[in-house]
C-alpha cells in the first residue's frame, strides 16, 4: 500500500514499450516475431520473450490506467516479501527473519519499476522456496512448481536462472544422500527435464532457451547502466548481503 500510495514504478521508459507491445498483441492476436515499432530497423527479427508480461501491463493499464500498473507492481513487491517472510519464519526466529526480509526489500527497491522483472519476483521466491524445501526434506520438488516455470518462462528471460539453480540444488540433494544417491538423482533429473519442457511451451520454442545467452553476448549492453557490474567502492545493500 505504501508503494502504491507513493506511485512508484513508472520512472522508466520501457514501461511504455511493454504497454505498447501488449496492445499490439491484443489487436493482432499473435506474438510478433519482427519489430513493428523501430524506425531504423522496422521489421528486423525480434524475440518478444516477455509477451505475457506485456499482456499483464496492457490489461492493468486498460482497467485502471497508470494507477493499475502501479498497483500491479506494488502487489508483486508485497507478495514477494510476504512469501519470503513466511518461508524464513519456518526456519528462524522472527527477529532474524524480519531483518533478512527488510534486506530483501532494500535490494528490490532500486529495481522497483513496473516492468516484467518485477512481475516475476513472486514466482522467483516460490520457485526457490520449493527447491530448498525439497532439498531439506530429501524429496523431489512438488510438481506444481512446473506451473511456476511455465509462467516464468513466458513472463521474463530470467527463468534460465531458475533452471540453473534447480540443477545446482538438485546436485546438492544428490551429494547429501551418500548411500542411496541414485534415487534422488532420478527424481531431480525427472523434475528438471519436465521444467525444461515447460520452459519450451512458449511462442519461440527452443529459441527462448538460447535467447538469454544471445542477449548477454550483445556488446551494446555495456553502455546501459542497469547492466553495469556492481561497484563495491560505494556503500550499498548488496555489500551488506555479501558480508
Amino acid at each position: 500500500l505504501v508503494i502504491a500510495a507513493l506511485g512508484m514504478g513508472l520512472a522508466d521508459q520501457d514501461v511504455y514499450l511493454h504497454v505498447a507491445v501488449g496492445r499490439w498483441i491484443v489487436e493482432h492476436g499473435y506474438v510478433p516475431a519482427h519489430d513493428p515499432f523501430s524506425f531504423t530497423m522496422r521489421g528486423a527479427p525480434w524475440v518478444a520473450q516477455e509477451w505475457l508480461s506485456d499482456l499483464l501491463s496492457v490489461s492493468a493499464y486498460r482497467v485502471a490506467g497508470w494507477s493499475g500498473l502501479v498497483f500491479l507492481g506494488a502487489a508483486s513487491f508485497g507478495a514477494t516479501l510476504a512469501y519470503l517472510m513466511r518461508f524464513l519464519l519456518r526456519r528462524m526466529e522472527p527477529l532474524y527473519a524480519l531483518v533478512l526480509a527488510c534486506l530483501g526489500a532494500s535490494m528490490m527497491l532500486p529495481n522497483l519499476v513496473d516492468r516484467p522483472h518485477e512481475f516475476v519476483w513472486p514466482l522467483t521466491v516460490m520457485w526457490m522456496g520449493g527447491l530448498v524445501q525439497a532439498s531439506e526434506e530429501n524429496r523431489a520438488p512438488r510438481w506444481w512448481l512446473l506451473g511456476v516455470m511455465l509462467l516464468w518462462a513466458n513472463l521474463h528471460g530470467s527463468f534460465i536462472l531458475g533452471l540453473a539453480l534447480a540443477v545446482a540444488i538438485g546436485m546438492e540433494a544428490v551429494i547429501n544422500e551418500k548411500e542411496r544417491w541414485n534415487l534422488p538423482a532420478v527424481r531431480w533429473a525427472g523434475f528438471i527435464a519436465a521444467s525444461v519442457g515447460c520452459a519450451l511451451l512458449n511462442p519461440q520454442g527452443w529459441r527462448l532457451l538460447v535467447f538469454p545467452f544471445q542477449l548477454l553476448a550483445m556488446h551494446v549492453l555495456a553502455r546501459l547502466a542497469e547492466w553495469q557490474p556492481t561497484n563495491l567502492q560505494h556503500p550499498q545493500v548488496f555489500g551488506v548481503w555479501l558480508i
